[in-house]
C-alpha cells in the first residue's frame, strides 16, 4: 500500500538547452530560491545572484561528478530557461507568466 505522500517522491525533471535534468531539490532549496522574491515577485540584482547559487547548489548535489565550472556556465548561460522550467515544474508560474519576468531578469544577469 501506498503512504500518504509516496506520490510526491522523486526528483524534479526539467529541460533545459535540449538537456534533461534530474534535479535533487530540497525544502532548503525552496525556501532559499522563494525568498529571493520582493513584494510583487519583483528580484532585486542581489536576489538574481542568490537564487543563481541556490541553483548552482542543486544542480551540483545532482550531478556531483561534474565540474564546478562547467555547471556555473551551464546556469549562466541558460539561466532564464532553467528559471522558467524550474518555476513551472514546481507549480510556482505558469511559462507564460515567467516570460514576461524574464526580460526584467536579462537585464540584471
Amino acid at each position: 500500500m501506498m503512504s500518504k505522500f509516496d506520490k510526491y517522491s522523486g526528483d524534479c525533471k526539467i529541460e533545459v538547452a535540449g538537456e534533461e535534468l534530474d534535479l535533487d531539490v530540497r525544502l532548503k532549496d525552496v525556501k532559499n530560491i522563494m525568498s529571493t522574491q520582493k513584494k510583487h515577485g519583483e528580484i532585486s540584482e542581489k536576489g538574481v545572484e542568490k537564487m543563481l547559487d541556490g541553483f548552482k547548489e542543486i544542480v551540483m548535489r545532482s550531478y556531483p561528478d561534474e565540474d564546478e565550472k562547467n555547471i556555473e556556465s551551464f546556469l549562466t548561460k541558460n539561466f532564464v530557461e532553467f528559471l522558467q522550467e524550474f518555476s513551472d515544474e514546481m507549480g510556482w508560474a505558469d511559462k507564460s507568466e515567467m516570460k514576461k519576468k524574464a526580460e526584467s531578469l536579462k537585464k540584471k544577469v
